[in-house]
Parts: C-alpha cells; sequence; structure tokens
C-alpha cells in the first residue's frame, strides 16, 4: 500500500508537471495517476493499465471553473471525484472494457486538444530519490485555494 501511494505521487507530479496547462484542474491527471495505481493494486497487466490509464484520461478533463470566481460546493469535490473515477475506470479495465488506442497524441488527443503541445513524462522511479513528489506535498488545514492557506490564521 505504501509503495502504491508513493507511485500515485510520483504519477500526479509528472502528469502535473508536464501535461496540465494554465486554464486545466490538475484533478484531470488525477484520475489517470490513480487509474493506473488501481489497476497495479487490482493486479491489472500492462495492456488493462493502458486501458486504465486512457479511460480515465480521456473522461475526466476539468477546467478551472470550480475553482475561481464564485466558488461552489464541488471545489470540494473535484479531486476525490476525478479519484473515483480512477478507480472506475480501472475496474472498468479488469472487466475488458478498452479505452482509446491514442489518449494523449494525435489529431484527438490530449496534446492536439487541450494542451496544444506535445509533453513527455519523466516516469522514472526511484525510491531512494532524495526529492520525491510526497515530499513535497502539502495538507490543507482550511477547505480552501492553497495559496490561501496561510492567510486563513
Amino acid at each position: 500500500m505504501l509503495l502504491a501511494t508513493v507511485l500515485c505521487y510520483e504519477l500526479q507530479a509528472a502528469l502535473g508537471a508536464a501535461a496540465c496547462p494554465e486554464d486545466w484542474d490538475s484533478a484531470s491527471f488525477a484520475a489517470v495517476s490513480v487509474a493506473i495505481t488501481a489497476g497495479k493494486l487490482l493486479g491489472l497487466t500492462r495492456d488493462q493499465l493502458r486501458h486504465a490509464a486512457a479511460i480515465a484520461a480521456i473522461s475526466n478533463l476539468t477546467t478551472m471553473a470550480a475553482r475561481r470566481a464564485k466558488v461552489s460546493m464541488w471545489v470540494a469535490c473535484g479531486t476525490a471525484g476525478a479519484n473515483r473515477n480512477g478507480v472506475f475506470a480501472a475496474l472498468l479495465a479488469k472487466a475488458g472494457m478498452t479505452g482509446p488506442e491514442e489518449p494523449f497524441v494525435g489529431d484527438a488527443g490530449i496534446m492536439a486538444m487541450v494542451t496544444k503541445q506535445r509533453f513527455t513524462l519523466d516516469l522514472r522511479f526511484s525510491l531512494t530519490r532524495k526529492s520525491l513528489p510526497f515530499k513535497k506535498s502539502a495538507l490543507k488545514f482550511f477547505p480552501i485555494q492553497d495559496d490561501a492557506q496561510g492567510r486563513s490564521n
């Protein structure tokens, strides 16, 4: 379970750094990292993991609308919803559901339709690396945007 947690943080950090445009919520790619992590815990094959990631990627693109202007209640649920959808994508893949062959590349892929540029992921995992993403993560003490946490004290 601990290794799965580290894997999920590593995936989310790599996807966020490489593929998350400013106007898109990082929850968009939380679904992908959770799909792969849940798939690993479920014992999915490499091919099934690819399908789980594809299903999660193409069905969970989230704009920043929930986090800007008048904030709705959904702001507290966006990432949780994406996580739920990631688990669902892994379960679908385990049951035999296939996802698109090229969710990130091609004329209709995320790179063409969302990020408007190609990106690469640095997925060289190492548990001995000194700066794992989870070490840089912060807990929210208040249910508000990250950059407002300090002002709420």
